[in-house]
């Protein structure tokens, strides 16, 4: 499983594929929740959420917090991605609580 490149394709498609701004994603912390994307092995791509635990070195690692369609992923997965993976950001002040 690969991870999509946001800016390499924010590159290639800036009308249609936006991305956060360089200072939103620097400003990430843990406990927020950053969209990856996750390209599968069958070509596949799914857009997810994965709260952020820790941001060491430039290197981001939390647990993602949705149920996958594909069968590769698993909620609560570990996540181990750079910023440049990073397609959206909900500050951890703005999710909704879980019921």
């Amino acid at each position: 499983m690969k991870l999509v490149d946001g800016v390499r394709r924010n590159t290639r498609y800036p009308k249609t594929f936006h991305i956060p701004s360089k200072e939103e994603k620097a400003a990430l912390k843990p406990g927020d929740w950053a969209k990856v994307g996750f390209i599968f092995s069958n070509g596949d791509v799914e857009r997810m959420w994965v709260r952020i635990e820790t941001i060491e070195n430039g290197v981001l690692q939390g647990t993602l917090d949705n149920e996958p369609l594909n069968g590769e992923a698993h909620l609560g997965d570990r996540v181990t991605f750079h910023e440049r993976h990073v397609l959206g950001i909900l500050p951890e002040a703005d999710r909704p609580m879980r019921s």
